[in-house]
């Protein structure tokens, strides 16, 4: 059996949905798994020793990633040409393979959540991915998805039949954190991880954070992930805790050191399909506080504290507990390192490998 993945989602240098495919393959028996993927500067990808070439190198302008994807297109597309797979799993939205695959090519897709229509508000009323996403269930043989809750919209909102959508969980990679020494600062700080946009809900955690600074002046948020726009520094200004707030953007394995040295790792989403930084800060022994919102509950279950993520007040209240609270804190360390133990990218990987298998059939 063979299974190939495309190069869509790895214009994105990090995010959960490239990890997602980097761990899948990964962990997929070598002779099963292949990626079409030729040029990216996917993290990822760099960081687990699969070969491919930078794109463009350090240019960045407007419309890099769609060059990117329709760059990659072309060595997809001369992939897809020889037909010598059997299972085809697109690794985002665009069905543009489907008409080079050969009858017999069983289609899946990965439908991360439903926020295009749970939080419609926070996209164009015509967004092209989320015409891609409605085409992308439609024509699929089978669908993967990664949290009930997440199975739940896709049915209710897509109209597909509950025996066409499969859940299966993410893992977290337990020897890179095992390895990871804690981050060396004498600073005491909050981490965030992430997207900073709409629905993720993170100007009104920064009103939450800026009221925790009264309490606290020595405290620190440290966010990971994509530099700050001109906006969210003028925020940050206007709210007094610019110069509390730093940004980074590190590795693998820089995370899981700042996981470590964290008070707490707060995710303040209205919407996620799965949060895989939740199992993430809980494996390297961060307490964990969560929107009280959409798949939360689900994957970190009693590990983690929640506040009502509409509410700044009960946010800070919240936060400000795993913050100070030692007993607490220490409670909220061993419950979830014991609840992401029972999250692996090996077991996700074999239960893909046995939904292909069944697909086959």
């Amino acid at each position: 059996m063979k299974i190939l993945f495309d190069h869509l989602c790895f214009w994105q240098r990090f995010g959960g949905v490239a990890r997602y495919f980097v761990e899948l393959h990964r962990h997929l028996p070598a002779e099963c798994s292949e990626l079409t993927v030729r040029f990216s500067d996917n993290s990822y990808l760099r960081e687990a020793g699969i070969a491919v070439h930078p794109f463009l190198g350090r240019w960045e302008f407007r419309g890099k990633a769609r060059l990117e994807k329709q760059w990659g297109k072309i060595f997809s597309v001369a992939r897809l040409l020889r037909r010598d797979y059997d299972i085809y799993h697109q690794t985002h939205y665009d069905c543009y393979a489907y008409r080079f695959l050969s009858p017999r090519v069983r289609r899946v897709t990965t439908l991360h959540d439903a926020n295009f229509f749970t939080h419609a508000s926070h996209y164009k009323p015509h967004s092209t991915l989320r015409r891609d996403m409605i085409r992308s269930a439609e024509r699929a043989d089978h669908i993967i998805t990664v949290s009930h809750n997440s199975k739940r919209d896709i049915c209710h909102f897509l109209g597909c039949h509950p025996s066409r959508v499969t859940v299966i969980y993410h893992g977290v990679d337990h020897s890179l954190c095992e390895a990871a020494q804690p981050f060396r600062t004498a600073e005491r700080y909050i981490i965030y991880v992430g997207a900073r946009s709409s629905y993720k809900n993170f100007a009104r955690f920064c009103r939450s954070f800026a009221m925790l600074c009264l309490r606290d002046s020595t405290l620190r948020l440290y966010c990971c992930g994509s530099a700050p726009n001109s906006g969210e520094c003028e925020m940050l200004r206007r709210l007094g805790i610019a110069e509390r707030v730093r940004f980074y953007a590190p590795s693998d394995s820089e995370l899981f050191s700042l996981y470590k040295s964290a008070r707490c790792f707060v995710f303040p989403s209205l919407s996620e399909g799965f949060g895989l930084p939740v199992l993430e800060a809980m494996a390297a022994g961060c307490p964990v506080a969560l929107s009280r919102r959409s798949c939360f509950p689900e994957v970190a279950g009693d590990a983690a504290l929640y506040f009502n993520p509409d509410d700044e007040y009960d946010m800070c209240r919240v936060v400000s507990q795993a913050v100070e609270d030692e007993p607490l804190r220490e409670r909220l360390v061993a419950l979830g390192r014991l609840r992401a133990s029972l999250f692996t990218w090996q077991r996700s990987a074999d239960e893909h490998l046995s939904l292909y298998k069944q697909l086959l059939q």
